[in-house]
């Protein structure tokens, strides 16, 4: 067991590594090839996108991952019935996307721009849900390698259409090329799907498969809380942008400078400082399946000395990239963008890596013991941190380090909140 657990985790690493360091080079090349505005606009729509693919997904991927690690249900049939729900539950979603668009881009992100790259979304959406589904079912069983190099794949290629196709759409408009980027999302998510279907078993009998209401309550209930934890926490970034934007043009800012501010703040620092994320959650996706079997079978010492070395290796991880940020941010964004924008931001950001970070140890936690009510209760308090402190140190004059100090604000409550409950689970 143990070292299946230090080979999954050695994969997800490597594998984590090489993804987000790929995703890392191909926003770097975005932020070269269209510059600040075309920047500011793709991260513009970001959230939107951020909040219909977690809609889409429904949090049915970690749910199936966790049902499959017990090992409890027919996978054949688990996998069906989930697979069935959600497709046709993604095709309605769809055509709501194409009905909400022209008033998202219009009355909320404040932008017509906006109005073609949501379109896209819509058509993207049930084919990232789709590969995510097939993606969690070999977390569940363990086998890192095929969702590892399918997310290898999925990024390679859309590294290869910005190296090969965009600079060919670059004497059209800003809008076409981040339409045509969000919609090669089909092309590497299809990609990724047909590559995960090799690595089933040859010999699969799906002649008596059949589609159980049962598995689907269980995933929904397992879920259901999982996703409204997930949908606030990106409720919250969905609206953030569109109250960042409204309330500093009613008090007479410059809508050029604002777009520009947040460019820089969510195009160049976030990317930057969100990087070493691909250790965590590869580290705490593949312990996931280790703490629910401790949890299954009541070894209570075993998860909260799990639990507290967990932490304490965060707390070193961070304390490591802290002092490089200080140290090294300028020159980091420097080689990055051919722009030291954003050093400041950066600055403000390092000392509280720790709180970042960490962030993933308290929710895979939670799910591993199956207290994914606690997953809600932390995203609903801490949304509703985040929002009104954002409207609170805008309207006092902060502008983007408004944006920048309700960030802070969120992670450190967050970090508190979850921290004492499960102190008390353990108690």
């Amino acid at each position: 067991m143990r070292k299946q657990f230090i080979k999954s985790t050695f994969i997800l690493l490597i594998g984590g590594c090489i993804t987000k360091f790929l995703g890392m080079f191909i926003k770097i090349l975005m932020s070269r090839r269209l510059g600040l505005d075309g920047i500011s606009l793709y991260m513009l729509v970001l959230p939107t996108f951020s909040l219909f693919m977690s809609l889409g997904q429904a949090g049915v991927p970690l749910s199936l991952s966790r049902m499959v690690a017990t090992n409890k249900k027919k996978n054949k049939n688990l996998f069906f019935t989930i697979t069935s729900f959600i497709l046709l539950y993604n095709f309605l979603l769809f055509f709501i996307i194409l009905f909400l668009a022209p008033f998202f881009s219009k009355h909320l992100l404040h932008n017509p721009d906006t109005y073609y790259p949501l379109l896209a979304i819509a058509i993207v959406i049930p084919f990232t849900t789709l590969s995510s589904i097939f993606r969690s079912y070999f977390i569940g069983k363990e086998r890192m390698f095929p969702s590892v190099l399918s997310n290898i794949l999925e990024n390679s290629l859309r590294l290869g259409f910005l190296l090969f196709v965009i600079p060919h759409l670059m004497q059209y408009s800003t809008v076409i090329v981040v339409v045509s980027f969000l919609l090669f999302n089909i092309v590497s998510e299809l990609s990724s799907t047909f590559l995960l279907l090799l690595f089933l078993p040859k010999k699969i009998d799906f002649s008596n498969t059949s589609f159980h209401f049962s598995y689907l309550k269980e995933v929904l209930f397992l879920s259901l809380p999982n996703i409204s934890g997930t949908l606030l926490g990106n409720l919250t970034y969905f609206l953030e942008p569109i109250l960042y934007t409204s309330i500093l043009l009613s008090l007479g800012a410059s809508k050029s400078l604002i777009l520009q501010d947040y460019g820089v703040l969510t195009g160049y620092v976030f990317p930057l400082y969100f990087l070493p994320t691909f250790f965590t959650y590869a580290f705490v996706q593949s312990i996931l399946s280790y703490e629910t079997r401790e949890y299954e079978l009541g070894r209570k010492e075993n998860l909260k000395k799990i639990f507290f070395l967990e932490l304490f290796g965060f707390f070193v991880f961070s304390l490591c990239f802290c002092i490089c940020f200080l140290l090294f941010g300028e020159r980091l964004l420097f080689f990055l963008y051919h722009s030291t924008q954003g050093y400041s931001y950066l600055k403000i950001l390092a000392p509280f890596s720790f709180f970042y970070y960490s962030q993933s140890i308290f929710s895979y936690f939670f799910l591993a013991i199956g207290k994914t009510k606690e997953i809600f209760y932390a995203s609903f308090f801490s949304s509703l941190v985040r929002i009104l402190s954002l409207i609170l140190y805008l309207f006092l004059g902060f502008g983007i380090y408004g944006l920048l100090f309700s960030f802070l604000t969120n992670i450190l409550f967050l970090f508190f909140f979850q921290f004492f409950r499960i102190r008390r689970y353990f108690s």
